[in-house]
């Protein structure tokens, strides 16, 4: 059952929704039935206080501007009556905030995915109200869902999420591949830090991409990458080197019985420099050119650490950095499609030239069998 605070933060995004949507899109519909619905677990003070049928009940056909003028301003008065005491989760939110370099806009938008992590009536009530184009849905940074809820325009969310952005680089959240946004598991963070702190071995189950088989791992932890995605540095006894395991895919994390003596001459932001994901190769020279399509998402990724960004004057965006690992880069820039081109190096063009032949052959050959 929702509490007081949290009809209040729901109450909240709510307005921010129907403030940027007209009463003719299928999402206002949606929004007004989702809040006409007994079971959505949400009361608000308009409805309580009368008994009679709400006047943004639909019980057949389209909203009209008058029924969704009047929702509008039902969660209007919701939001401004009053702000209700914040529950533990807020208050520990704010604490954090006032000793770090979080601003309130990254507060909201951690309070929000934590919200929208635990409490199922949020995803809810996302998933029936942003059901359309664009991957709402997921809390997406390229899609309107936290726009809506939020209250905030897509580049203000952008520029909060960009590389240097406390979220991020303090391991609060992370920005999968597609642009999914999700708070990052503070529990297994706990635990590796712990057991990087008092070099003690990690013991955790690990899913592996390339198999799809879940094995248990025992790892000597290194230190923890935070980018797009977070990842534990550690060596096993099996391989000498470091490598990048991916905490998405970890379970089960606990500190091992054993402690581990950690090699006095690795050096972590090094190890990061080399690597471009999960592959580690010599680093080369990369850099990007994005057309003007896309230039505000590229703008906004994460490609690597030490990467720089410059907005040319024909309106295409420039990244640059340096990093080994040209598969994993050839697998990433073939999503971004015919909005970039490579500028260098010379190697990683050809290689993503191959994989694309290779990929329209394939494809090619099985349309030609399917007709």
């Amino acid at each position: 059952m929702l509490t007081a605070y949290e009809r209040h933060l729901l109450a909240d995004y709510l307005a921010n929704a129907a403030s940027g949507l007209h009463y003719r899109d299928q999402e206002a519909k949606a929004l007004a039935e989702w809040v006409a619905d007994r079971d959505n677990r949400i009361a608000l003070a308009g409805q309580r206080r009368r008994r009679r049928t709400r006047r943004w009940v639909l019980d057949c056909g389209d909203i009209t501007s008058e029924q969704f003028r009047n929702l509008r301003q039902a969660l209007h008065e919701e939001r401004a009556g009053g702000r209700r005491r914040r529950d533990r989760t807020g208050q520990r939110l704010q604490r954090l905030a006032k000793m770090t370099a979080l601003s309130q806009t990254d507060v909201d938008i951690l309070e929000f995915l934590l919200c929208y992590q635990t409490q199922p009536v949020f995803e809810s009530m996302v998933d029936d109200i942003c059901y359309s184009r664009s991957r709402w849905h997921e809390l997406n940074i390229r899609g309107r869902a936290l726009s809506l809820f939020l209250g905030l325009s897509p580049e203000a969310i952008a520029q909060h999420l960009r590389n240097d952005a406390p979220l991020i680089r303090t391991g609060l959240v992370c920005i999968e591949g597609d642009g999914d946004v999700k708070p990052v598991d503070p529990v297994v963070l706990a635990t590796l830090r712990d057991a990087i702190l008092t070099r003690r071995m990690a013991e955790f189950y690990y899913l592996s991409r390339a198999t799809g088989r879940r094995s248990r791992q025992a790892a000597k932890p290194y230190g923890l990458l935070y980018g797009n995605r977070a990842f534990l540095v550690a060596r096993t006894d099996w391989r000498q080197e470091p490598r990048l395991w991916r905490l998405a895919n970890m379970e089960g994390v606990k500190l091992g019985l054993e402690d581990f003596e950690r090699d006095p001459t690795f050096d972590l932001q090094a190890f990061a420099r080399r690597s471009f994901g999960t592959f580690q190769e010599k680093p080369v020279k990369v850099e990007l050119r994005f057309n003007p399509r896309a230039a505000l998402d590229a703008a906004a990724f994460l490609f690597h650490s030490d990467q720089t960004v410059r907005d040319n004057p024909d309106g295409t965006v420039a990244v640059r950095f340096e990093a080994g690992g040209l598969d994993e880069m050839c697998w990433h820039l073939v999503t971004w499609g015919d909005s970039v081109t490579v500028e260098k190096p010379a190697r990683l063009r050809q290689r993503l030239a191959a994989m694309c032949e290779t990929l329209a052959a394939h494809h090619g050959e099985q349309t030609s069998r399917s007709r």
